[in-house]
């Protein structure tokens, strides 16, 4: 198992389809997810992310007065957070650019937007799959 996922109480490492949160899981599995998630939803996780095998947490719960992240997420030393329809956002901008449906190109927009605070627009050069 890898060590990201790695027991920290309260957190579930799910199946595809399950209800239980927060849900321990990969880039991949919330991109293929995504349309089952509610407007409550959002996604923790570190840097990047660089690639679908890449670890995070989906959470739905709400968050205490004090708290800009779940303590699962914190744990782990994850600080970002986006929410269900950020991430639907940055996808539809994607697809608006290219005519491409790439889980790699997917999460380099997410990555971007992450590092930028903005949508990757054209003028920004070409989209790169990771590792290209």
């Amino acid at each position: 198992m890898n060590n990201a996922f790695a027991a920290t109480p309260n957190v579930v490492q799910r199946p595809y389809g399950s209800q239980d949160m927060p849900w321990l899981t990969t880039w991949g599995d919330v991109i293929g997810a995504l349309h089952t998630l509610g407007s409550d939803h959002f996604v923790c996780f570190g840097g990047g992310p660089g690639s679908p095998d890449e670890p995070c947490l989906v959470d739905d719960r709400e968050l205490g007065a004090e708290e800009d992240i779940p303590g699962e997420a914190a744990a782990r030393g994850w600080q970002t957070v986006l929410g269900k329809d950020e991430i639907q956002g940055i996808i539809d901008n994607l697809f608006q650019q290219v005519n491409v449906r790439d889980t790699d190109l997917i999460l380099h927009a997410v990555a971007y937007y992450v590092d930028h605070d903005a949508y990757w627009t054209r003028s920004e050069g070409p989209v790169r799959r990771r590792g290209d």
